[in-house]
């Protein structure tokens, strides 16, 4: 096995869906580099998606406590990483509440994808 292949990455993101259900995502880099439109653009393509159905998803960072859609650019990890200095600034929490609070990377409806484009 050459170096250039045994140094390769596979992450693993796992992206929880509507339903409760789970997606395995493996990313041929470390998790924080791979974007919110990339893993909304995959988890999509294994739902069999199309590319103009994934346009009205999104992904989001979700806890009990905070709900937070992230645009296109934005890194799902480095937010999930951020979770406690978010929750201080946009949630009305104490520090136990918080130190109990886990945010999952989830799969939901983009809430500025249009309702007049959403197809029954």
């Amino acid at each position: 096995m050459s170096a250039e292949k045994s140094s390769k990455i596979k992450s693993v993101i796992w992206v929880v869906l509507m339903d409760k259900k789970k997606q395995k995502i493996t990313a041929g880099r470390e998790c924080d580099e791979v974007s919110a439109g990339e893993l909304r653009d995959a988890v999509c393509r294994k739902l069999r998606i199309t590319s103009d159905g994934a346009e009205a998803f999104s992904i989001w960072i979700c806890s009990p406590l905070l709900q937070l859609q992230l645009k296109p650019s934005h890194y799902p990890t480095a937010i999930c990483d951020l979770w406690y200095d978010l929750l201080a600034q946009f949630a009305p929490v104490s520090e136990r509440q918080a130190n109990n609070d886990l945010p999952i990377i989830m799969l939901m409806r983009n809430v500025f994808y249009p309702l007049s484009q959403e197809k029954l």
